[in-house]
């Protein structure tokens, strides 16, 4: 039997997000346990900011696809026989495409792991992420899915996709065991942590933040700015003049953690998500958690594990906030849920030997 020799294709930090996030942890995992060989190729995009035009991406994209391609097939001609790759869909279709093509004509087993959660929408649309996915599936040995809505989409769309999906959710690589976490250290900090931009519904934070005037709480926002949406934000409410809201600016994962360690609640009221990594790091926290019902947060935050609110509903964020700041014991009670419900579903040993399994199998 060909022993197993994994091509892990995914991106590493900068710039820092969920998948990367992701990577920087199931590498760590590998190197730390030696339990399979396994290659890593870092597809992360640096030759241009996260809001760059079209253009830029296009023609950054074809020159960044030409030296991966190199890479992967230099990988594929030392012997990898199982790639696994991560995908955030959009443009990087066109990569997943021709890796999943390429695999097959090396005889390699191809696992596409789907890190987006608009699978029901591009399907329903047919746009051009809807063809270019039908093909990638095609090649596909196995798909990896992170959230019930788009497993059970595609589950149901057709027979010969059912037979090759995985249901797998995010992971944490954490240490549970450690006291950490006591809840006597905290501040009545509320937390959020993302791009400071509006489809992360920071807008509708600060506005439920000001409208309640929570006494004695602090709001910080942690992550990289938006420039032309934070001169937005201090034309309407003149923000930098507020003492009680911070903007800490972008931070590695090490200061991410301290900072929401120290913190009470965390909020991520996001018009779109996939598995934020961000809201599993606040459920080890000990964190009470306020997020929009995007993605599979309302997967993560069931069994009474945090308050899921609407997309882009300023009174709901608010009504949510105050019933929550003015009651310690729910604070407790959610944070304590949402550490058990991430140590026993979520951490890294119980996610990795999934991937085992298919890698293996």
């Amino acid at each position: 039997m060909k022993k197993t020799k994994v091509l892990l294709v995914s991106p590493l930090p900068p710039p820092y997000g969920g998948i990367a996030r992701w990577t920087e942890q199931i590498l760590s995992y590998l190197n730390a346990k030696d339990i399979v060989e396994y290659m890593h190729l870092d597809i992360a995009v640096r030759w241009r900011s996260v809001h760059g035009g079209i253009f830029s991406r296009i023609f950054g994209g074809i020159i960044q696809l030409f030296s991966n391609y190199i890479k992967f097939i230099f990988n594929l001609i030392k012997g990898y026989n199982v790639v696994h790759l991560t995908s955030s869909g959009s443009f990087g279709l066109v990569r997943d495409l021709l890796f999943s093509i390429t695999s097959r004509v090396f005889f390699v087993k191809f696992i596409i792991h789907i890190r987006f959660g608009r699978i029901p929408d591009i399907y329903n649309n047919k746009n051009f992420e809807y063809y270019l996915l039908n093909i990638i599936f095609l090649f596909s040995n196995r798909i990896i899915c992170i959230d019930k809505a788009t497993y059970n989409f595609l589950y149901n769309y057709s027979d010969s996709i059912s037979k090759k999906i995985d249901l797998i959710p995010n992971c944490i690589d954490y240490d549970f065991s450690s006291d950490l976490n006591n809840n006597l250290s905290k501040k009545n900090v509320i937390s959020f942590v993302g791009w400071i931009k509006k489809e992360k519904g920071v807008e509708e934070l600060v506005d439920a933040f000001l409208s309640i005037k929570p006494e004695g709480w602090i709001l910080k926002l942690i992550g990289p700015i938006d420039q032309k949406f934070y001169n937005i934000l201090q034309g309407k409410y003149s923000i930098a003049d507020n003492p009680n809201i911070i903007f800490v600016g972008n931070l590695n994962n090490k200061q991410v953690l301290s900072e929401i360690r120290d913190s009470r609640v965390f909020v991520l009221p996001s018009y779109t998500e996939g598995f934020p990594n961000v809201v599993l790091e606040a459920m080890a926290t000990k964190n009470a958690i306020i997020a929009t019902k995007v993605g599979a947060i309302p997967e993560m935050l069931q069994d009474h594990a945090g308050i899921l609110v609407d997309v882009a509903n300023q009174k709901s964020l608010e009504v949510a906030l105050k019933s929550l700041l003015n009651a310690p014991s729910l604070q407790y009670s959610l944070s304590q849920n949402a550490f058990d419900r991430c140590k026993n579903t979520y951490s890294i040993e119980i996610i990795v030997n999934q991937y085992l399994n298919i890698w293996k199998s």
